[in-house]
């Protein structure tokens, strides 16, 4: 089965940052994996595309956490928060992995830490490994092991 994703970028860099977004795990999946990403907008997730898009995952890269909590509102988290309810993944990336914590629209029961300090660095070669579980979602186009651009 090929995964329906749908993926939503930071609105306030979208189209007006030059090299944004840049290239990451969407698009290694994308040329790897042959899976296809949908861009959803912050008002279509108000709407409800989540439910009515048929989806298996939501993606939210970097960018600036606030930024994406702005463009969601209260409205946009619910929506997320009843997807994934409803058994719709959610791969946060960055500033993604912020908006699902308790920082933000609360998917997972984390919060940060220590906010102060998110800039840590980068590599171009951040070394990840497949689960058995997500080559059971992924299919056998997830490499075992591949590296990644990661930043903070």
């Amino acid at each position: 089965k090929q995964l329906r994703v749908a993926w939503i970028a930071d609105p306030k860099k979208f189209g007006k940052k030059k090299g944004y977004p840049r290239p990451d795990v969407r698009d290694r999946l994308e040329g790897e994996a042959g899976w296809s990403f949908i861009r959803l907008t912050p008002v279509e997730v108000r709407k409800g595309a989540l439910q009515t898009g048929s989806f298996d995952v939501l993606l939210v890269p970097g960018g600036y956490a606030p930024n994406f909590a702005d463009g969601l509102g209260e409205r946009g988290g619910q929506q997320i928060r009843d997807f994934v309810k409803a058994g719709g993944g959610y791969f946060g990336i960055c500033a993604g992995a912020y908006l699902g914590s308790a920082w933000g629209f609360e998917l997972l029961p984390v919060d940060i830490l220590d906010i102060d300090h998110w800039d840590r660095g980068k590599t171009d070669e951040c070394q990840l490994r497949a689960t058995l579980f997500g080559k059971s979602v992924a299919g056998d186009a997830l490499p075992d092991a591949f590296s990644v651009r990661y930043a903070n």
